[in-house]
């Protein structure tokens, strides 16, 4: 069976690996020492991650028919980021993107930007529950890193997305040209069968005739005024010319129009 280009099964496995990636990096900052904020959330999201990984097919089939089930996981990631200090400090950036990348996968184009619309509300709704980060952003006067985060939000949708709308297309045309092959094959097939008949001799039609109204070789011949060796030998012919086996393959056949 031929590989599909996209498949979102496949596909996901690696944001998967890149899920995994990311908690390393978490962990490789912890062991260096470095906050990353309380680690109960860590661990949660640990156990998050594994449950997906441990039933991912399981996971991948039953989101396909709902998609707005991502939304638990936009949550999960917007909330990470705004509570563990924002984009440019939280430990949790990098996994957050991975649950950006997966709604191209899933659902349009249209759809994957009005999801990072979301992510960017639960981001926003995040940061404004923590009273003191906000009050430092304006502090410090870093307002164009808060707003370069939307934009990057954004990026990383556009980034993935349209690799994915090129791979569904791909996928679209790859279906319709295998459809379209197979009619063209079904087609010569029924050419063939009937250049097949088309080639029977006028007796041999005659022959293929009575066969089809059930007559026996004894009753061919002697309604054609052959001898059953004569209309052996045609059917023989006939057989040849059919493409079939047997007397049942050969009434199977269906018959000339202009029989």
């Amino acid at each position: 069976m031929e590989k599909m280009l996209f498949d979102v099964r496949n596909n996901l496995v690696y944001l998967l690996i890149l899920r995994w990636a990311a908690l390393l990096h978490i962990a490789i900052i912890s062991a260096l020492g470095l906050d990353i904020g309380p680690p109960v959330i860590f661990l949660g999201l640990l156990a998050y991650v594994f449950v997906l990984t441990m039933f991912w097919g399981r996971v991948t089939d039953f989101v396909k028919g709902r998609p707005l089930l991502l939304h638990i996981d936009l949550f999960v990631a917007g909330a990470l980021i705004a509570v563990t200090g924002g984009a440019w400090k939280s430990s949790y950036y990098v996994y957050a993107y991975t649950c950006l990348m997966v709604f191209p996968f899933f659902v349009s184009m249209r759809r994957s930007v009005m999801a990072t619309v979301v992510f960017s509300a639960y981001y926003t709704l995040g940061l404004l529950a923590s009273e003191g980060l906000v009050a430092g952003v304006i502090r410090n006067h870093q307002i164009d890193s808060l707003l370069s985060n939307y934009v990057a939000f954004f990026l990383v949708v556009l980034f993935f997305g349209y690799p994915a709308c090129v791979m569904k297309k791909i996928e679209t045309v790859k279906t319709s040209t295998a459809q379209m092959r197979t009619y063209i094959d079904e087609t010569h097939i029924l050419l063939e069968a009937a250049e097949r008949q088309h080639s029977l001799t006028t007796r041999e039609s005659e022959v293929l005739v009575l066969l089809h109204r059930g007559m026996t070789n004894a009753g061919i011949a002697a309604t054609l005024y052959l001898s059953e060796k004569t209309v052996k030998n045609h059917l023989y012919s006939i057989y040849k010319k059919l493409g079939v086996r047997s007397r049942s393959e050969a009434m199977l056949q269906r018959l000339p129009a202009k029989l």
